[in-house]
């Protein structure tokens, strides 16, 4: 609580209150095939807490509402200048960079939960994680009604672990904008850069062109630094009490053409898709923020866009997609929709989120994230599966635009399993190349000769013995002791059909730390061909390793809480013999 105190004084005396300015629009959202698409660019700078800002005499709307005039860029650090472009929106903006020693799971949670918020921030909140719910810091709690701190506000857009959106408000001793409930944005993206190193942003927009947004402007200039060294200073003093779990979230992922395809395979399911476009990241915002661009790539189209905060984002006749939120030439928002086959899908739930990054070769680093997916029901699950296949071949066209041509399809295709374990590497080792091991949470029966030329035989009848009906046998290629193993896999006797397949695949499991304390796991299958049969074989193991894997992850979580209690008992014990 101490930093949050510290943020409660500081609103008291520099005029109180964060408010929300409604203003200047910060974040894109686009409704495209039942998601919302987030476009954003990481700037990945390993500085400290520094601020991009435009010229405060820049030209803007004085209602905070977006201007016709869209080509004066701002002035920005060096650091920022490759992301702006000719379209980006006149208007003032403030960014702020720190590096913070904390992973991107642990800032989420910081930012997005009551209990994180009042790490750092405010004493109290109100927050609901959807997009249009209810984000209100209070940092003054015993201030009248109005004045606390952001009332009012709602989260506009967010991406899981990398990115939230949302209102905020002008302080109170600005009325001008503040009791006319004029708000402003502020976009705040995590690049996690190494285990446990994780750079924050924030970026404010939509001030504008009169003493009020000039007060307003000066005030959040000096407030988003204190909150940044706010939060840096909570995770240095007390990272170990601050850090938090890593959650369950098994992945798949694969490439189709020139887009690495993920899907997370969680209980709140999404996707993600990604591509390197040999384009400037200005090129890449106008293809996909204005009907010409749109049409350079889809020519069949004739999409209806109104670049703004609920305007329209209609690609294909009779969407309903709208704009939820963006941020120009870093990222854009919108809410999904569907076709006509899946009518529970295209009422709503979905949005979807592109994010740019500039690189250093002068392409631009694409990532379409669709969420708000659900296993609800079959037409849900049917729904997510289209579109893992209609958002990848979206994504390829854009791609296409900007080479000239496709990427070529290989003969053999590879699929990864990806999970953040919260184990230390060496116990994840032991989990998959030990008897006891893989006992304790794969099968009941397994036989282990861990070495090249040896192998792993396991068997899911605990009557059985190995050799047995069932037995399924990897046999060990290569290995690195600790960190990986490949191997050759044998179909059980009474699976026939699995040999069309399974044995003509090889696998890798690689396992590497990921902080301290945890391991980041990738179950690498290749040789997969293409095909009915190998499609079918590829739902099968689909499911069959999501399973596999939320059984890992629930027994990683179980040694967890098993050395926690050893070391609450040991601490007692001390604590007694002390006494």
């Amino acid at each position: 609580m101490k930093q949050s105190n510290q943020i409660a004084r500081f609103v008291k005396h520099r005029a109180c209150g964060f408010g929300s300015l409604r203003g200047m629009p910060k974040v894109l959202l686009i409704s495209l095939f039942a998601v919302t698409i987030v476009c954003a660019i990481n700037t990945r700078t390993l500085a400290s807490t520094m601020v991009t800002a435009q010229d405060k005499n820049a030209t803007a709307p004085k209602d905070g509402t977006k201007s016709a005039a869209s080509n004066d860029n701002a002035n920005s650090t060096a650091s920022m200048n490759d992301a702006a472009a000719s379209n980006q929106q006149s208007e003032r903006l403030l960014r702020k960079q720190k590096l913070i020693r904390a992973s991107a799971y642990d800032l989420w949670w910081a930012w997005t939960t009551t209990e994180g918020i009042a790490s750092f921030f405010a004493p109290d909140s109100n927050l609901d994680l959807k997009p249009g719910g209810t984000w209100e810091l209070y940092m003054v709690a015993d201030a009248p009604q109005g004045s606390r701190g952001s009332e009012g506000c709602k989260l506009l857009t967010y991406v899981p672990y990398k990115m939230l959106s949302f209102e905020w408000t002008a302080p109170p001793n600005i009325p001008e904008l503040r009791s006319k409930n004029i708000l402003s944005r502020v976009m705040v993206d995590f690049d996690e850069i190494a285990p446990n190193q994780t750079v924050v942003t924030i970026t404010h927009q939509g001030f504008g062109d009169s003493a009020a947004w000039d007060k307003a402007y000066d005030y959040f200039n000096k407030a988003w630094d204190y909150v940044l060294d706010s939060l840096n200073a909570a995770f240095t003093e007390r990272g170990g009490e601050l850090r938090r779990p890593v959650p369950a979230v098994p992945m798949k992922r694969w490439n189709n053409g020139a887009v690495t395809v993920t899907s997370n395979d969680a209980k709140q399911r999404w996707q993600r898709f990604d591509a390197v476009i040999p384009a400037s990241v200005g090129d890449v915002w106008n293809a996909i923020t204005t009907p010409a661009g749109l049409k350079s790539f889809m020519p069949q189209t004739d999409p209806q866009i109104d670049l703004s905060v609920g305007g329209d984002y209609k690609i294909w006749p009779g969407a309903n997609s709208a704009i939820l939120d963006y941020c120009p030439q870093r990222m854009l928002t919108v809410s999904g929709s569907a076709p006509d086959q899946f009518p529970n899908v295209k009422k709503g739930g979905t949005w979807g989120t592109y994010m740019l990054e500039p690189m250093v070769n002068g392409h631009t680093q694409l990532s379409l994230y669709t969420m708000g997916w659900t296993d609800e029901d079959e037409e849900w699950k049917s729904a997510y599966d289209y579109f893992l296949n209609g958002n990848a071949v979206y994504v390829n066209w854009i791609y296409n635009h900007f080479a000239g041509s496709p990427v070529a399809k290989p003969e053999e295709r590879e699929i990864v399993w990806e999970a953040i374990l919260d184990a230390p590497v060496e116990d994840v080792w032991a989990l998959f190349t030990t008897e006891s091991g893989i006992q304790s949470w794969m099968v009941p029966v397994a036989e282990v000769d861990m070495r090249p030329g040896g192998h792993i035989k396991t068997n899911y009848n605990p009557q059985a013995n190995i050799g047995d009906e069932g037995t399924i046998t990897h046999n060990i290629s290569t290995m690195r002791p600790g960190r990986m193993y490949s191997s050759t896999a044998k179909a059980p006797k009474n699976a026939p059909a699995a040999k069309g397949v399974f044995e003509k695949t090889w696998g890798i499991v690689q396992m590497d730390p990921h902080g301290p304390d945890r391991t980041r796991l990738r179950l690498f299958s290749c040789g997969w061909g293409t095909g009915d049969e190998w499609d079918e074989a590829e739902k099968f193991f689909t499911w069959g390793n999501r399973v596999t894997l939320e059984r890992l992850i629930a027994r990683c979580e179980k040694l967890k809480q098993r050395e926690s209690r050893t070391v609450q008992v040991n601490t007692q014990s001390e604590d007694k013999d002390a006494g």
